[in-house]
C-alpha cells in the first residue's frame, strides 16, 4: 500500500477501515 494512501487513511478514520478490508480482500484473493 503507498505510504500516501497509508496517510490519508490516518486522517480519515471510517476511510481507513474502509481501504484496510478491501486492501486486506485483495491480498486474500491472490
Amino acid at each position: 500500500m503507498p505510504e500516501y494512501m497509508i496517510a490519508k487513511s490516518k486522517r480519515n478514520g471510517i476511510i481507513s477501515v474502509f481501504m484496510l478490508e478491501t486492501y486486506s480482500g485483495q491480498v486474500t484473493k491472490h
